[in-house]
């Protein structure tokens, strides 16, 4: 089948069984690339603290990427298992489609989020805690003694 035949537009190409044998060499790179992904997300997401220290900002926004990435590589090894595995439904071509293109929305929303709208949320956070870092504090309220508790005995 050629790769700009018109027939890969249709829906039953998609909801079709994949002719290509799991053993092509894309799926083994594939799986590669997804299991060195998910191992890489799963390392950012527990070492997020001792890699940004005590940023909070950008370990929460490490930890939201690092999230995307985990649940995206195991959908993606997923998809890859069923394929291997014939699943009557989930080894459909669709799959794996939706998977491409989620990806695809990921990635080109990381990087819009990251160019764009990180440089003025990161100002904004490190300026609101500036501003806690140095508005004083209340002092603890000693003049008070603390009231005994009249519980029945």
């Amino acid at each position: 089948m050629d790769l700009l035949d018109p027939s890969r537009l249709s829906p039953g190409h998609w909801l079709a069984d994949a002719s290509e044998p799991i053993s092509h060499p894309l799926y083994a790179i594939l799986a590669a690339l997804l299991t060195l992904g998910l191992i890489g997300g799963i390392y950012v997401r527990l070492a997020v603290g001792e890699m940004f220290g005590g940023h909070r900002f950008k370990q929460r926004q490490a930890a939201r990427l690092a999230n995307a990435g985990i649940a995206l590589c195991l959908l993606g090894v997923a998809i890859l298992l069923f394929r291997w595995q014939p699943v009557p439904v989930l080894s459909k071509r669709i799959w794996l489609l939706l998977w491409s293109a989620g990806t695809a929305a990921l990635v080109a929303y990381s990087s819009f989020y990251y160019l764009r709208m990180y440089p003025r949320r990161l100002v904004a956070y490190e300026e609101t805690e500036r501003r806690r870092r140095y508005l004083p504090r209340p002092a603890a309220a000693a003049t008070k003694p603390r009231r005994r508790s009249r519980r029945r005995r």
